[in-house]
């Protein structure tokens, strides 16, 4: 299997536990943080492999716009110089149209695909809120953006569970992560469509969709669902971000989906860069 030649620097990457390859793909200016509850507990049965997009993480932000193709590439360029040469994937949000296309361009290294909050494309709702987010990131005020995305992607039952406090320092906590690259995040997010190669999948897919997601609804997940031949789908309870909502029942999706699929380990065997 050759390993794609990006031209392009490594991803800054963070590298857990052992056995059959599992690549993370993050969502917008997202990272360890989308995954932080399942790291633990997955890379006790495989290596896992989280790169980070440009823009996040020690990843040098880029110059240019990102381009669905060449992220797709440097994410298994990542997991080859990692030692992980195929892999079942769990995608995350705007991971997933990412993960779908690696999918379809490296058949071969892909064991398996989870999809959760993802979308296909946006939807002129979701390009509205996108561009909103946008321009309200323009204005330079964090603040005020946290406290939209903090609205948008926490769901309506855990967010009107939490004091007036805890949503404070929760927006206060956002805006200090949210990274500078964001916007080129979204510029993505605003351009991508996967839509015709959604049929061309030929591994095993779960499609994850958060009942309360006011970003990526599951009406997305449903489209992405209807596309892939095969695909399973299944609902978890609570919003857009799954990490800090849904842990318990997302890790019970992915343990009862990744381990008849997870195969034998010879995922670290040496790449030998034949076909």
């Amino acid at each position: 299997m050759t390993v794609p030649d990006t031209g392009r620097g490594p991803l800054s990457t963070v590298v857990r536990g052992g056995g059959p390859g599992l690549l993370l793909a993050h969502g917008g200016g997202g990272g360890t943080v989308d995954f932080a509850p399942f790291i633990g507990p997955l890379s006790r049965r495989f290596t896992v492999v989280l790169p980070h997009y440009p823009g996040v993480g020690a990843t040098p932000r880029q110059t240019e716009p990102l381009d669905l193709d060449d992220l797709a590439d440097r994410l298994v360029a990542t997991a080859a110089d990692a030692g992980v040469h195929t892999f079942s994937v769990v995608a995350y949000s705007l991971g997933c149209p990412v993960s779908v296309r690696l999918a379809v361009r490296y058949p071969e290294r892909v064991r398996s695909l989870v999809l959760m909050a993802g979308f296909a494309r946006p939807d002129s709702r979701l390009r509205l809120l996108v561009g909103v987010w946008r321009a309200l990131a323009a204005l330079g005020d964090r603040d005020l953006l946290a406290r939209f995305v903090t609205a948008l992607i926490t769901g309506e039952d855990r967010l009107n569970a939490q004091s007036r406090d805890a949503v404070r320092a929760r927006t206060e906590e956002l805006a200090r992560a949210l990274p500078e690259a964001l916007d080129d995040h979204l510029d993505l997010v605003e351009r991508v469509d996967v839509r015709d190669d959604l049929a061309k999948v030929d591994v095993p897919t779960l499609v994850v969709a958060a009942r309360a997601d006011q970003l990526a609804t599951p009406r997305h997940s449903r489209e992405i669902a209807a596309g892939i031949p095969g695909a399973r789908y299944v609902e978890v309870p609570g919003g857009h971000n799954l990490a800090e909502e849904s842990a318990d029942e997302v890790l019970g999706v992915l343990d009862g989906f990744l381990r008849p699929v997870s195969g034998r380990d010879d995922s670290r065997l040496p790449d030998t860069g034949a076909d």
